[in-house]
């Protein structure tokens, strides 16, 4: 988001992030999702952050790092793109380039099976701590019928590389404005919905038959079991030692017990199947040529 970093004159560990005129928010929106948590120092450093009284510690549940991931997730930009990639070792023949699709997917842990009103931030950090969120990409060769996943490792770090839109002959072009027709010359325009539609579903279909995905999941369920295991052995040794006459004027442990045996199955099975989201999905190119001038290109 291009927050300037601004070091505390007494204490270089310490840092506050300030906005300028390159930082990558309207004001508008600054005002409306930073105000009030901009001014205070903080440190990733957890052990800074115990040392230095009333510093901010930027994890999970802090207000500035909360403020970005709700504005990330509420912006737009980037989930959908389409680019043209000029590689040295490909053919730059005409009729030559690769296209497909780079499919980002966000998998965490599934709650939708936890019948409750307060499915809350808590919650979410606490399920996060047991199987935290993580990004898989899936790249699509869509120039065949069907749609398969490329596998040649020449291609994917290619396909794999950062945006490179400047300098260089070997770089990127945004498919974008002047250049968006060039797609037609690969996808008919009547066709690119359902198009985009079987990439996607091609998609999901190979990452959740990842073998290296289901064991992600598979030993994470394990993991998880065995510490929610331990935190309700520990609330069942203390309602056992309540007697009867305790348990009849508090009944408050044992209805935790119960919450806790229900939400550690609804855990364990959300690890087990967790939701995947698709994050972003950019159309690829990839030539041995750039792509053809246009004479928007020269303004």
């Amino acid at each position: 988001m291009r927050f300037k970093p601004i070091t505390n004159p007494n204490l270089s560990a310490l840092t506050r992030y300030k906005p300028t005129e390159n930082t990558l928010i309207p004001a508008n929106d600054l005002n409306s999702n930073f105000a009030g948590v901009l001014e205070e120092f903080g440190t990733f450093n957890r052990r800074v952050a115990n040392q230095q009284l009333g510093a901010k510690l930027y994890r999970i549940g802090e207000k500035f790092v909360d403020a970005l991931s709700s504005y990330i997730h509420w912006d737009d930009r980037g989930q959908a793109f389409a680019m043209w990639r000029v590689a040295e070792t490909w053919d730059s023949g005409e009729g030559e380039e690769w296209y497909g699709f780079r499919l980002n997917y966000v998998i965490e842990t599934n709650l939708t099976n936890y019948k409750t009103t307060t499915k809350d931030k808590t919650l979410q950090r606490r399920v996060d701590g047991l199987f935290a969120p993580i990004v898989e990409s899936v790249f699509i060769d869509a120039r065949y019928e069907p749609m398969c996943a490329v596998e040649d490792e020449t291609l994917l770090n290619i396909l794999q590389r950062p945006y490179n839109g400047k300098g260089g002959k070997y770089r990127d072009y945004n498919l974008a404005k002047s250049r968006l027709s060039i797609l037609d010359n690969f996808i008919e325009s009547s066709s690119w919905q359902e198009f985009c539609h079987q990439a996607r579903d091609t998609s999901l279909e190979l990452l959740s038959q990842r073998p290296e995905f289901i064991s992600l999941c598979e030993n994470s369920a394990i993991r998880a079991e065995e510490k929610l295991g331990k935190r309700l052995d520990q609330l069942r040794l203390r309602l056992n030692r309540l007697t009867n006459q305790e348990r009849i004027y508090n009944n408050v442990l044992e209805q935790e017990v119960n919450n806790e045996t229900a939400l550690n199955q609804v855990i364990i099975e959300g690890i087990l199947h967790p939701s995947i989201r698709l994050d972003s999905v950019g159309f690829i190119i990839v030539s041995g040529r750039p792509p053809a001038k246009s004479e928007e290109d020269d303004l």
